[in-house]
């Protein structure tokens, strides 16, 4: 009897696929745009080089603001003492507390304006940073395959802060895998960026295009 050799293999695969001893091949090959990955935004706020310095240097200039609009203060608190001698009334009287409005008025706008001007700096930096996180992620999202980045706030909540166990009761995670965090990817390639003096995230407006973003292994 001569044995067909080509009938025999073709039954044995057949016979491996359906009950299991082979794979098919299709589930060797992680299917492609399924990868979820985590970051958690308030993390990389808080420990970005550049964000940090930025936010340093607005307190810096504000604590000079501070220190005019006190001497402005003690200015007027001054002179609010010296109209005590005067006689209520009188001509200089109506003039010091004519000049003492004046003043109170005018520290009062300089007051919000800056309080304006210093939340709209703080409202672009952030901005900023948020521009530079997005594109940072997506570099990292197409350079592995992944198809959904969630944020979420990794750090464990105070059980004593109310607010915080309301955030994390809150939260659209409730567990995640260790390996689909991408944070520190995403601050290190921030970082990287804060180190070279002028640049930024790829990706942002008056910048150079998105370069290669680092494996996640």
């Amino acid at each position: 009897m001569i044995v067909n050799i080509r009938s025999i293999s073709k039954y044995l695969l057949v016979l491996a696929l359906t009950t299991g001893l082979i794979a098919p091949a299709v589930a060797q090959t992680p299917s492609a745009g399924h990868q979820i990955a985590i970051v958690d935004m308030g993390e990389i706020f808080t420990n970005c080089v550049r964000y940090k310095a930025a936010i340093e240097a607005m307190k810096t200039q504000t604590t000079a603001l501070e220190g005019q609009f006190k001497a402005d203060y003690e200015t007027m608190k001054k002179m609010a003492e010296e109209m005590k001698a005067l006689q209520p009334g009188s001509p200089d009287f109506r003039k010091r507390e004519s000049e003492i409005g004046k003043l109170e008025l005018d520290f009062k706008f300089r007051q919000a304006q800056a309080r304006k001007d210093f939340e709209e700096r703080i409202n672009g930096v952030q901005f900023s940073l948020y521009r530079e996180i997005d594109a940072v992620v997506k570099q990292i999202a197409v350079a592995n395959n992944i198809a959904l980045v969630m944020r979420h706030n990794t750090t464990q909540p105070n059980g004593n802060d109310p607010q915080q166990v309301l955030r994390a009761i809150n939260q659209s995670v409730v567990y995640y895998n260790p390996g689909l965090d991408i944070t520190k990817l995403v601050l290190s390639k921030l970082n990287e960026y804060s180190a070279a003096p002028g640049t930024a995230a790829p990706g942002t407006a008056g910048l150079p295009g998105p370069r290669p973003g680092p494996a996640l292994k």
